[in-house]
């Protein structure tokens, strides 16, 4: 804070400044009266080292002061009354501020993302050519999910494996002997979850040849019901069955949704002759039977 005096005594400025000037030194902070029907002050630095003995060197006008202390003149000056005082910072005179920028609103702190839950498991056998599938369960069961496959020798760490970003992969002979896992993520959440690790990646067990042979029973006749027989077939996995018809006994066409082990005849059936392929899982290739017709009205 800048600090000054405050000389109350009479008109007699030059001389009462001259005074106190010599009590306080070359240098001083002043204050005095500049007439006599008013209150109002200059105030401002004095300087001594002037020929004239005072210099003005600032002067706002009309300052208000307050007192801190007050004593009197020393080497017999009547007693009148110095008051020490300093500037309010209220009426100290300074440049105008610039009007400051208003303050943009602060953004809204973003609510922290929930943590991925829930749990994924592979289904399937590691062996090459055959499909294996992350099922996901659990909280995390739904949309915006990522999945990264990878792979890792026995004594190694898992690396990823290019492209393979869909719930499904079939591992290729470049996994053989790998151990597979997969990881997932979703959008909106932190964290993932790692899979069951399943492995070492095997060839595939040759499967064996379908031998046998595949009758057909029944009526050759519109309206009628065809049956398969497949007692003959060797092994016991699940079959399949496909009824085509031709109309010259040489070129046949499959019959759309006749895929059970039964085929109802109709008329689009009338004078051709019929046949049926079965297949059974676990092995390899078909067996036909020996066509049956033409087919009655």
């Amino acid at each position: 804070m800048t600090m000054f005096f405050v000389y109350e005594g009479d008109l007699k400025t030059g001389i009462y400044i001259d005074r106190l000037s010599r009590l306080t030194g070359s240098k001083i902070i002043a204050a005095f009266p500049t007439r006599q029907e008013s209150i109002d002050f200059a105030v401002g630095i004095v300087d001594t080292n002037e020929e004239d003995g005072i210099q003005i060197i600032r002067s706002p006008e009309n300052p208000r002061v307050v007192v801190e202390r007050t004593f009197s003149l020393q080497n017999g000056d009547d007693n009148n009354l110095i008051s020490e005082c300093e500037w309010d910072s209220a009426m100290n005179p300074q440049e105008p501020e610039e009007p400051s920028e208003p303050e943009e609103p602060s953004e809204p702190t973003p609510e922290p993302e929930p943590e991925i839950s829930g749990a994924v498991d592979i289904v399937g056998s590691a062996v090459i050519g055959l499909p294996l599938n992350a099922s996901v369960t659990g909280a995390a069961n739904g949309q915006d999910l990522q999945f990264k496959w990878r792979h890792r020798t026995a004594a190694g760490n898992f690396t990823v494996i290019l492209g393979a970003v869909y719930s499904e992969y079939t591992p290729t002979a470049d996994d053989e002997d790998m151990y597979l896992e997969v990881v997932v993520t979703q959008t909106g959440r932190t964290g993932q979850l790692v899979s069951n690790t399943v492995g070492p990646v095997a060839e595939p067990v040759p499967l064996p040849d379908l031998t046998g042979v595949v009758e057909i029973d029944g009526n050759l006749q519109v309206g009628e019901t065809l049956t398969a027989d497949i007692t003959g077939l060797n092994g016991g996995g699940q079959p399949s069955y496909q009824w085509s018809r031709s109309a010259d006994g040489v070129t046949y066409d499959d019959i759309p949704s006749a895929i059970a082990d039964y085929y109802v005849l109709t008329m689009d059936d009338e004078n051709v002759f019929i046949k049926l392929t079965v297949g059974r899982s676990g092995y390899v290739g078909e067996i036909t039977s020996d066509p049956v017709g033409p087919i009655v009205p």
